[in-house]
């Protein structure tokens, strides 16, 4: 019995490649395009295009791994849940700069509350769609600082729902072009597979993993209240640094020249090529 619709079989041509190629050249501005696109998202951030896979002995690329703590204010955000959970104090009167997340007897809290694995306020965060995302930062003139720098990366290994979107969307509010974030709790082999030159982070644990991944790489371990008991081992026994703020960190890897400013357009010499071959064959 036949089938009630037509029958069509495709066999691949034989001989000479040639209709290939008329088929190309007749799609070439198509075919252009695609490329294109292709070009744009994997080399969005850099000028060098398809230098890139020759970034690593070239261009410094740094690395921000504190998201939270040292650019979003995890402190508030943690409050804020804190206060509609429990009515506890929260807002810029109650003393965030001495207040560390395991210290929650100032808060009139107790330690099952704050329970990293049980507690019901690192439930809320947990389970939130939005909380990394909604986070106010801690200095936005900061933002716009690291947005000029031509190559960055930023890590984050928070729990929760979508923690790399919600990361992203952080970052975006806040005037970051495009960040590139992973998701990921060993910092160290992150750092030596991007090639880091120079790296920020708020947790002690972080700044050691990533130093013994990277020897060479400049570690500025975030001041806060929290870390305090390992500034003069950081100091002393791995030569590190203590950066007071974000804007430090910054002004410190200009002045020994490991980061470079985003060139006013970000455009790669391939993209500019392949923008005047689409604009020469659409004049045809």
């Amino acid at each position: 019995m036949s089938p009630p619709y037509p029958l069509i079989r495709i066999d691949p041509r034989a001989g000479c490649a040639g209709h290939e190629l008329r088929e190309l050249w007749q799609y070439r501005e198509l075919l252009g395009f695609l490329i294109w696109r292709d070009i744009k998202v994997r080399y969005k951030q850099t000028a060098t295009g398809v230098a890139w896979a020759t970034r690593p002995p070239l261009v410094p690329m740094v690395l921000v791994t504190g998201i939270v703590g040292g650019l979003a204010n995890f402190t508030l955000g943690f409050l804020r849940s804190s206060h509609r959970l429990f009515g506890t104090p929260h807002g810029d009167t109650f003393t965030q700069e001495n207040w560390a997340i395991e210290e929650y007897a100032p808060l009139g809290l107790t330690k099952a509350q704050t329970d990293f694995n049980d507690g019901p306020i690192w439930k809320e965060v947990k389970s939130s769609p939005d909380f990394w995302a909604t986070l106010d930062p801690i200095n936005p003139s900061a933002m716009a600082r690291i947005n000029r720098i031509q190559n960055k990366i930023f890590i984050t290994d928070r729990p929760g729902i979508n923690t790399k979107e919600q990361s992203a969307y952080f970052l975006q509010s806040w005037g970051i072009e495009d960040p590139i974030v992973i998701v990921g709790s060993k910092k160290g082999p992150i750092a030596a597979e991007q090639h880091v030159t120079a790296v920020i982070d708020d947790r002690y644990s972080n700044v050691i993993d990533i130093l013994g991944a990277c020897p060479n790489v400049f570690a500025g371990l975030l001041y806060c209240p929290y870390n305090k008991m390992y500034h003069e081992e950081w100091v002393n026994r791995y030569g590190g640094s203590v950066v007071l703020s974000v804007d430090h960190f910054i002004d410190t890897c200009y002045s020994r020249g490991l980061v470079v400013d985003k060139p006013e357009e970000d455009v790669s010499a391939l993209e500019q090529i392949i923008r005047d071959e689409i604009a020469a064959a659409s004049a045809v």
